[in-house]
């Protein structure tokens, strides 16, 4: 079980990553792109790929839900409260990696 504190402590402990507003929330950026971002005080949406979506899902499925915007998944919606920190943590590090320049993931490895 994480607080929203704890979880905020693992996305800026990612390389250069920032907190800055989105759209009136919280979001965690890197180069100036999000990559995730709290959702309210219970959930953080995570913006890694379908594919990843559908599979953290399934494997932690009382913590993880495919999160639609319009008719696409966006991101998949992690609630605090049931994810393990190094879950989260990994579930964070592949969004960062898909958003991070590549000079950055390559010093970041």
């Amino acid at each position: 079980m994480l607080t929203r504190t704890e979880a905020r402590k693992i996305a800026l402990a990612l390389p250069q990553a920032k907190e800055a507003d989105h759209h009136g929330r919280p979001s965690f950026r890197v180069n100036d792109k999000v990559f995730a971002t709290f959702w309210d005080d219970a959930t953080m949406n995570i913006m890694v790929d379908e594919a990843m979506t559908h599979r953290a899902s399934e494997r932690f499925p009382r913590a993880c839900q495919p999160f639609q915007w319009g008719s696409r998944i966006a991101a998949l919606n992690v609630r605090l409260s049931e994810i393990e920190a190094d879950v989260l943590r990994d579930l964070l590090h592949i969004a960062w990696t898909r958003t991070a320049p590549k000079g950055l993931r390559d010093r970041a490895k």
